[in-house]
């Protein structure tokens, strides 16, 4: 079994460093990473070479790939889909069986194992990622019951509902914003994306790369509904890490979604 850590970064120095350095601290189990697998797009050469000098202080002694973009290495404007997919190529060239995908503007917050997810995805044929970034969201009885394995819960999503509808008001996001008038809809959809978590990488070589094609104006809420056809995604009941980005790579690059 060979498993990685890939991370997607782009201008973001402090930001990076500060997701290596939690990620290292939280996750308890780093002896089950075998190499990493890291993709910058357009940073400074300067902040490139500080941000391999923190991946060489805390994971000394694992074997780190580079690959690294730069303006003009796309003729589309969709730069990230570009880079996702060469991820996913990347993925099944290095035979590899399980990635934790985490991008460079997440900090971790709270323990974790990669090896529990795994078991997960191991011990279900239906799932294929497991996330860490969204704690487990309280379903109103009528719409249905949430599904709960160990610590993890799977993603709601409602097949004959309309993709983004609002299904209910998502009181866990609520109480995290001080503003009484502050409210928020639990959106009705199906989840696969590049928050931190862990993949099944022979999963995904069932499906086609992402796509030109959209869905509401993103790439990969497309695959996402391919994805929903084949696989569930859970996630961790806590919140285990939270997004500390300011400002997108999209905005970065000026490149659209």
């Amino acid at each position: 079994m060979i498993n990685a850590l890939t991370i997607t970064s782009c201008k973001r120095l402090k930001h990076f460093e500060k997701t290596i350095s939690s990620f290292h601290k939280h996750c308890k189990d780093l002896d089950i990473i075998d190499l990493i697998l890291w993709y910058d797009d357009s940073s400074s050469i300067i902040d490139r070479t500080e941000m391999m000098k923190i991946l060489l202080s805390y994971f000394n002694g694992k074997k780190i790939i580079s690959t690294f973009f730069f303006p003009n290495s796309f003729n589309s404007g969709k730069r990230h889909k570009e880079i996702m997919n060469i991820w996913k190529f990347d993925l099944s060239r290095l035979l590899l069986d399980y990635v934790f995908h985490t991008e460079d503007d997440f900090e971790y917050i709270k323990d974790f194992y990669i090896g529990e997810a795994i078991e997960l995805l191991k011990s279900n044929d239906d799932v294929a990622a497991v996330g860490f970034s969204q704690e487990k969201r309280d379903i109103p009885p009528e719409l249905g019951k949430i599904n709960i394995k160990g610590n993890f819960w799977e993603w709601f999503y409602l097949k004959d509902r309309p993709i983004c509808d609002g299904l209910f008001f998502d009181t866990v996001i609520m109480k995290k914003h001080p503003d009484p008038t502050y409210w928020c809809k639990y959106i009705n959809w199906p989840y696969f994306g590049f928050r931190p978590g862990i993949h099944d990488v022979k999963k995904l070589e069932k499906l086609n790369g992402f796509s030109d094609v959209e869905i509401k104006g993103s790439f990969e809420l497309e695959f996402a509904v391919r994805f929903s056809e084949l696989y569930k995604s859970f996630f961790h009941v806590d919140e285990i890490c939270k997004h500390i980005g300011d400002i997108s790579a999209y905005d970065l690059n000026k490149s659209s979604r």
